[in-house]
């Protein structure tokens, strides 16, 4: 029985480690977009979305642009909260369910869910 706890603790981490590499991306993300808004908001647009801005803010050689398409929407968001949430109350309970003396050289879930 003690190998197929692992092993659902190990299949449970992983699921995790996604979720989370998910959210630091979308983060990476709103940081990325927050930080041309802040330092050029005059040289960026969005492409692939409706509403025209003066041809400097698409044509010029500093501008940025991000694909509307592409963009962490907050359903996009929170779909992702909810896999890091769900799979970090799985990797809890399969941590949970390994006899403590079979823990040994095993990673413990982290107590905070957002990385």
């Amino acid at each position: 029985m003690s190998a197929e706890q692992i092993d659902a603790y190990l299949k449970a981490k992983v699921e995790y480690d996604d979720a989370k590499s998910e959210i630091e991306k979308i983060a990476s993300a709103l940081v990325d977009i927050a930080r041309v808004l802040r330092q050029k908001p005059l040289r960026f647009i969005f492409s692939n979305t409706s509403g025209g801005l003066p041809m400097e803010a698409s044509m010029s050689s500093d501008s940025v642009s991000a694909d509307a398409n592409a963009w962490p929407d907050p359903p996009k968001i929170m779909k992702a909260l909810d896999r890091l949430h769900s799979a970090h109350r799985a990797y809890g309970a399969a941590w949970h369910g390994i006899d403590e003396r079979l823990r040994s050289g095993l990673q413990r879930p982290p107590t905070e869910v957002v990385p």
